[in-house]
């Protein structure tokens, strides 16, 4: 059996990707299809605290259309990014802000 893992991307601003054309998203119902937990969140949205990154992250269905191309999977939540198997940054440049 393998094992399904929650995966955090970082990307820009989810109404603005172009579901046609944006790896990411494609990178999203790849893994969804697998049945991988997705949650995305945005650079703004990242913390530093005592030592601990989080972010403010919104679990997503990726959805075969190209708008809407995303759904709500749940409320957006304050995690730790150590509660994620692996976390993405996925935005397009210039991203060293």
């Amino acid at each position: 059996m393998t094992r399904k893992l929650k995966l955090l991307f970082i990307l820009d601003p989810l109404d603005g990707l172009k579901a046609y054309k944006d790896s990411s998203i494609a990178m999203m119902r790849a893994a969804a299809a697998r049945g991988h937990a997705v949650w995305t969140t945005q650079r703004g949205a990242l913390a530093w605290r005592d030592g601990a990154v989080s972010a403010r992250a919104l679990p997503i269905h990726p959805l075969a259309g190209d708008a809407p191309w995303y759904a709500p999977a749940g409320a957006e939540q304050a995690l730790s990014l150590a509660e994620f198997d692996a976390v993405l940054m996925r935005q397009d440049p210039p991203f060293d802000f």
